[in-house]
């Protein structure tokens, strides 16, 4: 290794240890090195000995815990199965030719006008599939973009559709939709699904000449996060949809440091999906 490899090598431990979630670490490292100590000087009749060894088994077990959660690279590694079946082996089989609907489900709110930004990367990745896929005959078809999520945030007051309504027009997403749906009821991504079917349903046969049985599948382009695509495909499967899956780019979990509190909301997010996947399929709604 050469010095300059060295010297950066050195910045990036030091780094990782002197900010963010590093230096609670090192400071949890510190205590169980007095701890430790402490145990081993003590007398081994004194009751606080074994008193001595409780806490520096827990706070082995946190610092433990903390630097699991906190890596960048532990975060990354759970979330690649999601992502990996986010979309079925042969992508495009539903989406050709494109389907006439495209639904964007909502990812979260900053304030009662602002998006977050994974709200934004969804609906600015259907911008780009709706530009992508423009033509004259899609066109012709009366294409519908359908923006789906409610009041997620009580304190805040205002559907999770009603803001993104503004992103998408701001991003230019209206000129590729000749309707714009606000689905501002639903609070799950099972509600997501079991609220559109209706929807669709009622704005559909206002266009057909010849009407048809309610049960038939209908196609959608679905635009939601890699880790949240698996759940919420075989949610609006399960409801009868059939499913072109439009994904964002995976979350970024990359760090410049090697334990960070980014790393560590990372890796509550992919939990959070392995939590729904895994109550969704006991409860039947995948």
């Amino acid at each position: 290794m050469d010095n300059f490899s060295l010297v950066s090598f050195g910045s990036f431990v030091l780094r990782s240890f002197a900010q963010d979630v590093g230096l609670i670490i090192l400071v949890l490292f510190a205590l169980i090195v007095s701890a430790l100590v402490i145990w081993m000087r003590l007398p081994r009749d004194m009751p606080v000995r074994k008193l001595a060894l409780k806490h520096l088994v827990v706070l082995c077990l946190i610092t433990v815990v903390l630097a699991f959660v906190c890596t960048a690279r532990m975060s990354h590694t759970i979330a690649s199965p999601l992502v990996a079946l986010a979309v079925p082996q042969i992508p495009n089989a539903n989406c050709d030719p494109s389907p006439r609907v495209t639904v964007i489900l909502g990812g979260g709110i900053e304030t009662a006008k602002v998006a977050n930004v994974e709200t934004m990367m969804r609906v600015q990745r259907a911008v780009t599939y709706l530009y992508e896929t423009h033509s004259p005959s899609l066109q012709a078809t009366d294409r519908i973009v359908v923006l789906s999520g409610g009041v997620t945030v009580p304190s805040l007051g205002v559907a999770e559709a009603v803001v993104m309504t503004d992103v998408f027009r701001l991003l230019g997403g209206a000129a590729f939709a000749d309707r714009v749906v606000v689905e501002d009821q639903s609070m799950t991504t099972y509600e997501n699904a079991l609220y559109l079917r209706p929807l669709l349903a009622r704005l559909l046969e206002r266009d057909r000449t010849v009407p048809q049985p309610a049960d038939e599948p209908l196609a959608i382009a679905l635009v939601t996060s890699a880790e949240h695509m698996l759940r919420s495909r075989l949610t609006f499967e399960k409801q009868g949809f059939v499913v072109c899956a439009i994904v964002t780019p995976p979350r970024e979990f990359r760090a410049r440091i090697l334990f960070s509190f980014r790393s560590a909301a990372n890796f509550a997010g992919v939990l959070h999906e392995y939590l729904g996947v895994i109550g969704y399929w006991l409860s039947g709604r995948l």
